[in-house]
């Protein structure tokens, strides 16, 4: 009778731990607590700084090309983005082609004009 007392608890036992199992399953399903992946973390957005300066008629009608140039491509481009990625250009540059490249550029008064 011990036999039989144990192979019923064990029996038992095994059908309850199944029976906890599927409940918590269910719970953890309508619970939504199931492991979810990690949330992506947005880029850290870097400060803008608003400054202005002053172009000659020329350079301005080479922005109004160069935005012109970019649409034609598929590009859509202002022209801050294009001042961006000049200076990005010129970054790149070594200093001899750095420096011939700022003389080729006529020097003007700076301040707003009149």
């Amino acid at each position: 009778m011990a036999k039989d007392l144990k192979s019923a608890m064990l029996r038992s036992l095994e059908s309850e731990r199944s029976t906890l199992d599927a409940r918590f399953f269910k719970a953890e399903a309508l619970l939504d607590i199931a492991e979810k992946p990690p949330e992506p973390v947005a880029p850290k957005i870097t400060p803008v700084v608003r400054d202005s300066f002053t172009l000659p008629e020329s350079d301005h009608q080479l922005l109004t090309q160069l935005k012109t140039r970019g649409l034609s491509l598929g590009i859509g481009v202002n022209k801050s983005e294009l001042v961006r990625a000049g200076l990005r250009l010129l970054a790149t540059l070594p200093d001899p082609d750095f420096c011939a490249a700022l003389a080729a550029i006529e020097r003007i008064k700076t301040g707003r004009p009149k």
